[in-house]
Order: structure tokens, then sequence, then C-alpha cells
């Protein structure tokens, strides 16, 4: 209900990531329903949205859980297609951090066609791809802890330093 009301209020006000947004989360509705038909269909409704507003990012997340769907219907080619589809447009942005989910949807539906060559080879890109995001993140968590540190460090010194010349005044 709230989600085709926000789809009525977007379209009369030409709001394409509202729009895109509501069909994505109608799709989530469908595919924890097991409607995984209707999911894909919502899913679908929402990529010229998301081409209107010109984020990649949102697309290849809406091919890897296409993907994803076609694999839990047992329509392992459809998957591999639409996660391919999602490959090409990670690759084409460099958008590391979509590679995880469109390497474990192909994994999933290479592995549902039989196709243990790919399936291991997917397999293996997700696990490098995965521990990769992870380092990157341990990285960058750490250089802002360390970052914080120096900053409240130095901020203690230019007190100290303010308390020093006051007394001196």
């Amino acid at each position: 209900y709230f989600a085709e009301k926000g789809m009525a209020g977007a379209a009369a006000n030409n709001d394409f990531q509202t729009l895109a947004n509501a069909h994505f989360i109608l799709g989530d509705i469908y595919a924890n329903s097991g409607r995984y038909p209707e999911a894909i269909a919502e899913y679908l409704k929402a990529r010229p949205h998301r081409e209107k507003v010109g984020n990649p990012f949102f697309i290849i997340s809406d091919l890897y859980a296409i993907s994803e769907l076609y694999n839990k219907m047992g329509q392992y080619r459809k998957g591999v297609e639409a996660g391919l589809e999602g490959l090409k447009i990670a690759e084409q942005y460099d958008m590391l951090l979509k590679f995880e989910g469109v390497y474990q949807s192909l994994a999933h539906n290479y592995e549902g066609l039989g196709d243990y060559k790919n399936a291991s080879k997917y397999y293996s890109l997700w696990a490098v791809t995965k521990d990769s995001v992870y380092r990157n993140s341990t990285a960058n968590a750490i250089a802002e802890v360390q970052t914080k540190y120096e900053t409240e460090k130095k901020q203690q010194q230019i007190e100290l330093q303010n308390v020093q010349l006051a007394e001196q005044r």
C-alpha cells in the first residue's frame, strides 16, 4: 500500500530516484514472500528510472538481485545473463563494492547449470573480493582512528600551550 502510494507521489513529481526505490522495495516484498516473478518484474520496472538518475550503483544491485531470484527459480541461464550484465557495468565504473554481490550471484547460477569450472571461478573471485573489501575497510577504519588520535593529541597540546601562555601573562 505505502510503496504504491509513494510511487504515485514520486511519479507526479518526476522524482525518479524515489520511484525506482519504491519499485525496489515492492520487489523486496515480493521476493521475501517467495513471489519471485513479481519481484523480478518490479526490479525491472525500476531500471528506466535508475537510468534517468544516472547512478549505476543501484542498477548493479538490482541486476544481481534479479540474478539471485532467477537462481531461486531454477532459471540459471537468465541468472547468468543478469549477473554478467551487472558485472559489465561494475567493471565499466570500477565499482569494487559491487563485484562481491555480482560474483556470488554468478557463482550460484553457474553451479545451478552444472558449470563447475565457472562456478569455481566466480566463487574464487567472490572470496578474493570479499577479503579485499574487508581489508580496505579495516585499513580505512585504522587510518580514521589514527587520525582522530593524532588530532586529539594535537588539540591537547594546543590547550596545554594556551594554559601555559595564560599563566605567563
